[in-house]
């Protein structure tokens, strides 16, 4: 069995391409048969077992179709992550402004709580003092008794 010159067949369908061929006219475009439909046939031109002119532009326009399917499915992909981007930007935004108040109210918080702190320290430091002024008023009148009890008992509170 020979092996058919692939390089005869690339050429004579190059040739097909670029010429009209005779099957594209209206009045020709009955329905041929396959060549797997006809194995004892031999082929009339080289290359008809393998493609038609028919199956060929029926291929380009598929191709054509399936291309511009392709390519629209990528326009609509593509808007659909600017619309991402601009949202994702927006709530970089909005994150942004959360972020500023939520350091706002921190700060607000921390001054709060140390001024808070500060009442806390004055008021003990007056308590203090008032507990003090207290004690010392406690103890001269404790050592006035003791003075005035010694005396009484008539005991000499220097001797001791």
């Amino acid at each position: 069995m020979e092996k058919p010159d692939i390089t005869m067949e690339v050429n004579h369908m190059e040739t097909t391409m670029n010429t009209i061929h005779p099957d594209t006219t209206p009045a020709a475009e009955t329905p041929q048969p396959n060549a797997a439909s006809r194995p004892g046939r031999r082929a009339t031109r080289p290359g008809d077992d393998v493609v038609r002119w028919a199956e060929f532009r029926q291929t380009q326009w598929i191709m054509g179709f399936a291309l511009a399917v392709i390519i629209s499915s990528q326009g609509l992909l593509y808007s659909a992550i600017l619309d991402l981007q601009g949202q994702i930007g927006g709530l970089q935004g909005e994150m942004g402004v959360l972020r500023a108040d939520m350091q706002t109210q921190i700060s607000d918080l921390r001054v709060d709580m140390q001024r808070q702190i500060d009442e806390l320290r004055v008021d003990m430091q007056t308590q203090i003092n008032e507990l003090r002024i207290d004690m010392q008023t406690q103890f001269s009148e404790l050592r006035e008794r003791i003075v005035r009890i010694e005396t009484h008992l008539g005991i000499d509170a220097g001797s001791e």
